[in-house]
């Protein structure tokens, strides 16, 4: 079995540092299409940090590390070479009633935190309405805090982030692997049989347009000085506005990569 190239945050300041699918019965961590308003099941601790590489082949998929020769690290090709800082979080989908493997863009993770930050250190206690605004590269997420409120979470099963990132790549590149499917494992009993408890998943297929916006070099030189530092500015990334826009792309792309 593969082992994805990430793992628990631990802290979060290497957090800071750091900063949907079912298919084939498998479940697959659900990126944010729309507005959602979620319970996060654990703090930002216990978030998963990994890398992702997106191919037009077989769309996005973790990294695993040149040393377990990453599909995306050893490609020929510059775009699907990048990757980008992703986070994984077991959340509440509020209105579904369903507990999700959710997956975090940098820059929402970065408001997230801040968040928790200024809330006494924890995100648990309310609900988080999560917005995402335009398409591909203009793309942007935010944060909307709901009021305070207690909510037992206690006998919400947690899935096994890391699991479902190694099935989402054995996916990717039809990869053997074990028959189980993914599956929540309890936080409070792991030797219970959670069947019963656990919502059934619905079949999904790779969304062609989850599109994040993969940024090349060559896509950041067209734009104009003050579209690179708005992207930079979401990427809590300075730039010099003093420099040349060559050195402005070479400084976001490094900073950023």
């Amino acid at each position: 079995m593969v082992k994805v190239k990430g793992g628990m945050s631990g802290s979060v300041n290497r957090l800071k540092k750091e900063m949907e699918r079912s298919s084939g019965g498998r479940t697959w961590l659900k990126g944010i299409k729309e507005d959602i308003t979620v319970r996060f099941l654990t703090e930002p601790d216990q978030w998963y940090a990994f890398r992702e590489h997106y191919s037009p082949d077989v769309n996005f998929f973790p990294c695993v590390g040149k040393d377990e020769d990453c599909p995306g690290c050893l490609s020929d090709s510059e775009k699907v070479q990048r990757s980008s800082r992703r986070f994984a979080a077991n959340v509440l989908d509020v209105n579904a009633g369903q507990v999700i493997p959710l997956k975090l863009p940098l820059d929402l993770a970065q408001r997230l935190v801040a968040r928790y930050e200024r809330n006494n250190n924890t995100l648990m206690n309310r609900d988080y309405t999560l917005h995402r605004m335009g398409k591909g590269l203009d793309t942007t997420y935010d944060v909307t805090p709901e009021d305070k409120s207690e909510v037992d979470i206690s006998n919400y099963p947690l899935f096994d982030l890391e699991e479902i990132l190694v099935h989402q790549f054995e996916d990717a590149f039809d990869l053997d692997s074990e028959p189980e499917s993914s599956k929540p494992v309890s936080s409070m009993d792991t030797d219970s049989d959670l069947d019963d408890e656990v919502p059934s998943e619905p079949s999904a297929t790779p969304d062609e347009d989850d599109d994040d916006g993969y940024l090349t070099e060559e896509e950041a030189l067209k734009m104009s000085k003050d579209e690179l530092k708005a992207l930079a500015d979401q990427l809590s990334i300075e730039l010099d506005g003093r420099w040349s826009k060559e050195k402005m792309v070479q400084h976001l792309f490094a900073e950023a990569g």
